[in-house]
């Protein structure tokens, strides 16, 4: 393929690139222009020995070495202007993927930590909404874009079960319009979301068991309502980076995704909170909790 066909597939394999890792090997100079990052993969004759080296291009090299794919060996003034424009159409793709609208939709199991994600995107400097109806998605985003919005973070779970079909289509839709789209899912085992759900004693939002059952009937049920709200989003899965917080502590859950998400690094910061006087002794004990993108130190 070529012309306008290896421009398309660029572009759309540029799109794919906003939330997956893309490797390409490729001799189309349309596709290599529309990469962030170009590597020249070269073969050299060293005595007997062949030597493969790889070597990272950019500015004019870049330039030139898609000039090199498109034309041959021997470059010219009108040999260069068509790869100038070429890498010229990649650089406005990546400017126009960093200044569009940028959504994190965030799903999955009950007692996984979306809370905890949602959070950390909002301390970020995301807009953050929970619990939004599928149904409300498009007009949301909209009304997003009307005001000017950069970073938006939305969380979706199996409350809104029987509209959750409809998310993928409106993702593709999206995607289509230019809108940047990354997919968390987060997910834990049968067993640490039990344990989850009996420290907090919090009701599975599909669990239908009443309070007056035994022990054994509780635990029961609330696996079937975990196993049937996985069944319930298993397409949203499919289509989403899938973190297992199984053995993660919350902070380790919050530098993660902010490390995914690329958020700029912050400050340390110390919240002093005032807790349990002691009227006997008149004095108060402080906890000191420690937040920063990375573990803390303390």
């Amino acid at each position: 393929m070529g012309g306008a066909v290896a421009e398309t597939v660029g572009r759309l394999m540029k799109q794919l690139g906003v939330d997956r890792q893309v490797l390409a090997v490729t001799h189309l100079p349309q596709v290599a222009a529309c990469a962030d990052h170009h590597l020249v993969v070269a073969k050299q004759l060293k005595g007997s020995s062949t030597v493969s080296s790889v070597v990272a291009v950019q500015g004019e090299q870049r330039v030139a070495e898609v000039a090199r794919m498109l034309g041959g060996e021997r470059l010219s003034g009108t040999t260069l202007a068509t790869p100038k424009k070429c890498c010229k159409l990649g650089n406005e793709l990546m400017t126009a993927n960093t200044l569009d609208l940028q959504i994190v939709l965030i799903t999955g199991m009950s007692g996984s930590g979306k809370s905890v994600v949602l959070r950390a995107l909002e301390d970020a400097g995301f807009f953050c909404v929970d619990n939004l109806p599928p149904e409300l998605l498009q007009p949301f985003v909209a009304l997003e874009k009307a005001h000017k919005a950069s970073r938006v973070a939305i969380a979706m779970d199996v409350r809104t079960a029987t509209s959750l079909p409809l998310v993928p289509e409106q993702l593709a839709a999206l995607r289509k319009q230019g809108v940047m789209i990354r997919s968390l899912f987060l997910d834990a085992s049968t067993e640490t979301l039990v344990r989850r759900y009996s420290e907090t004693r919090r009701k599975h939002p599909l669990s239908q068991s009443d309070a007056d059952h035994s022990v054994q009937d509780l635990r029961r049920a609330l696996v079937d309502a975990i196993e049937l709200e996985r069944v319930l989003l298993a397409d949203l899965r499919e289509q989403a980076h899938v973190i297992d917080t199984s053995i993660m502590r919350p902070s380790q859950l919050q530098s993660y995704v902010k490390s995914l998400i690329s958020t700029p690094g912050e400050q340390m910061t110390l919240v002093f909170e005032s807790f349990a006087f002691n009227a006997a002794s008149g004095r108060r004990r402080l906890c000191i909790r420690c937040s920063h993108a990375a573990e803390p130190a303390l």
